[in-house]
């Protein structure tokens, strides 16, 4: 999973915002307001690295960015997100946002893409650290977030086409 696959899935949905959880969950998503509303994660959850030694989350947690931007680290039940793909054993975050349909879209537990139109209440922020301890990689050399973390990217493009930030 890459982070400009996960960014073109989640255009091609017009959904603005995605990440990556555990190296190759994507999750795709609708409101960058989210990041307003869960409590920020340590750095070091989100560890795992995706393709091209960007960060994609960690175990349990998120890595967010918005347009390749950085955004931060959330942790997440496993059970909060829609896991569009199952795994996918070269799973890059490139991959991960083809695939998925919302505006949040996530890589996570090195081999997993998770999409969502917004973050579930119950996750909580954390930082690029929490991202990059115990990193699982994806194909190629991204963090492709960890156990229970997940990178989370923003697609600014598609946020622009639809209207809603």
């Amino acid at each position: 999973m890459t982070i400009s696959i996960c960014l073109k899935v989640c255009s091609e949905r017009s959904l603005p915002v995605f990440g990556l959880e555990h190296g190759r969950y994507c999750y795709c998503g609708r409101h960058e307001s989210v990041f307003e509303t869960h409590g920020v994660a340590p750095d070091y959850e989100c560890n795992i690295p995706c393709a091209g030694a960007q960060l994609c989350g960690g175990n349990n947690f998120i890595v967010f960015y918005k347009n390749d931007v950085f955004r931060g680290c959330y942790a997440f039940p496993s059970n909060d997100l829609n896991l569009f793909g199952g795994y996918v054993p070269t799973l890059t975050l490139d991959v991960c946002q083809i695939k998925c349909g919302n505006s949040y879209s996530g890589l996570t537990q090195g081999n997993k893409c998770y999409c969502s139109d917004e973050l579930p209440r119950e996750a909580t922020y954390g930082s690029a650290s929490d991202c990059a301890r115990n990193s699982l990689y994806c194909r190629g050399s991204e963090k492709c977030g960890g156990s229970g973390h997940t990178a989370i990217w923003i697609n600014e493009e598609t946020q622009s086409k639809s209207g809603n930030i």
